[in-house]
């Protein structure tokens, strides 16, 4: 029957509607129980139609290892509240079959002062942001209030980077920005999720054009293969600065930062120029700053989800990428010497990579042992073997305990979030009967003096008839 959700879709949305239809007609002039049942019913099947049919490797591969906690982190000052982790990697050019990299920093979102970087090919440094999520993350560079930036704005995150180059890319190489897989998370997708990956990948394209997007190679089969990514042209950058030799740059926390530079939006196709005369200006000496927000509105990267896409989401990161850390890139590629489709897709053979860096979030960490490979941390001795790790008494303990703290700080917020709403909610109500008693008020003393006026009007002819008879008698002498 699950299966019919995909074979059969008219015939199942038929049924559907016979029974949503069935159900209203028995429930009669009960409308807002008939949009319950429409909601419920729409819910299960969305529930169906994700669960039944999901990468099976994507939830085997999340109950191989235990994820790291703040328990491993103890010795770093990284705050409580959710946030998300980026690991630079140092050496940014690695073999296709490499995974594990140098030990690097760990810099978590939402900075006290700007993260620095360096590789082979450039040196700069970098702030990752979003709206704070709690007390400690709400402060940025220089006194920056996150929480007052992204008011009113769509954007759920965003990326500044300001860099200097060691070796400029050569002009003929196309530069993409965007993220990519390590190869062994090649996977073949489900069905539903095969689906939803093509209305997802429709709206970033739509968001920024020329995206390009694959599922990768299978490593077992190709001798060069293409990893799994979605990447955009250089001009999906929102925003570009060049400062000039011997200037000084703007800081990335400057509060008129949105207004350097040139921006990309309601003006792509002067802007896409714009930013092609500029990577061919790329050369050492100048600093270059770059900004990047356009699809951060799709991306929920804290929760781990793709968002904001009706019918398709939210739905699981995991679905595509099989489980954390996905990788931040920026690369050249050498033009291909035939115009052959093989030829043509982004093997590691091509790429020259300018900024790679592996991405999680805080609720949704990698295993243990990765995390240690990627940042070389020296981890406690119960976490180095996972399963001592699990079946250890104290530490399952400790999950149940972070896991129901977590559960109560959540529901205490939630609980928070609706009293406030509850008090605006009253305020408004309270505005609103006011603003109404004195429109009745100004309404009542309208009235009055609508029949105020009538009532004198109507007096007056009244007397009129008897003002005009006595003025006639009197005017007739001989009247007795």
């Amino acid at each position: 029957w699950q299966r019919s959700i995909l074979f059969c879709p008219a015939v199942l949305a038929s049924e559907v509607m016979s029974v949503i239809a069935a159900f209203r007609k028995s429930l009669g002039e009960h409308s807002i129980a008939s949009c319950i049942l429409v909601i419920l019913v729409w819910e299960i099947l969305k529930f169906l139609f994700r669960s039944s049919f999901a990468s099976p490797s994507a939830k085997g591969d999340a109950r191989k290892a235990p994820a790291a906690s703040d328990e491993d982190f103890q010795d770093l000052t990284i705050t409580k509240d959710p946030h998300v982790e980026i690991v630079p990697c140092g050496q940014a050019n690695l073999p296709a079959s490499v995974s594990s990299h140098s030990p690097c920093s760990l810099h978590p979102s939402n900075p006290t002062t700007p993260w620095r970087f360096e590789n082979e090919y450039i040196t700069g440094e970098y702030i990752y942001f979003h709206a704070p999520t709690g007390s400690s993350n709400a402060i940025g560079p220089d006194g920056m209030d996150y929480s007052k930036y992204f008011e009113g704005k769509s954007r759920l995150w965003e990326l500044r980077i300001q860099l200097k180059f060691k070796q400029p890319p050569p002009v003929e190489e196309d530069m993409y920005f965007g993220i990519e897989l390590n190869n062994d998370d090649f996977a073949e997708f489900g069905i539903a999720t095969k689906q939803a990956h093509r209305l997802i990948v429709a709206a970033l394209n739509q968001a920024c054009n020329g995206l390009y997007q694959t599922s990768g190679d299978d490593p077992k089969e190709v001798a060069d293969p293409e990893r799994p990514c979605c990447v955009l042209p250089m001009y999906a950058f929102d925003q570009f600065i060049e400062t000039p030799e011997g200037e000084q740059p703007p800081r990335l926390s400057d509060p008129d930062f949105p207004h350097f530079g040139q921006k990309r939006y309601k003006r792509v196709a002067e802007y896409t120029k714009e930013v092609e005369a500029l990577k061919r200006r790329f050369r050492k000496g100048p600093t270059y700053t770059l900004a990047f927000w356009g699809v951060s509105r799709f991306l929920d990267v804290i929760n781990w989800k793709v968002v904001g896409i009706p019918v398709a989401t939210p739905i699981d990161f995991n679905n595509f990428a099989k489980r954390p850390p996905v990788w931040v890139v920026w690369y050249s590629l050498v033009p291909a010497t035939r115009k052959t489709e093989r030829e043509r897709k982004h093997v590691a053979s091509r790429k020259k990579y300018y900024f790679r860096a592996a991405l999680w979030s805080s609720l949704h960490r990698p295993g243990s042992s990765e995390v240690q490979a990627l940042t070389g941390r020296a981890w406690k001795q119960q976490n180095k073997d996972s399963s001592a790790w699990f079946n250890s008494p104290d530490s399952v303990q400790q999950r149940f305990d972070r896991f129901w703290k977590r559960t109560g700080d959540e529901f205490q917020a939630g609980l928070n979030r609706l009293r406030g709403r509850q008090q605006r909610m009253e305020t408004q109500l309270n505005n609103d009967f006011q603003t109404g008693l004195q429109f009745l008020e100004d309404l009542g003393k309208q009235w009055n003096d609508d029949v105020q006026h009538k009532l004198k009007r109507l007096q007056d002819l009244g007397q009129e008839p008897i003002r005009s008879c006595t003025t006639r008698v009197h005017a007739a002498p001989n009247l007795k």
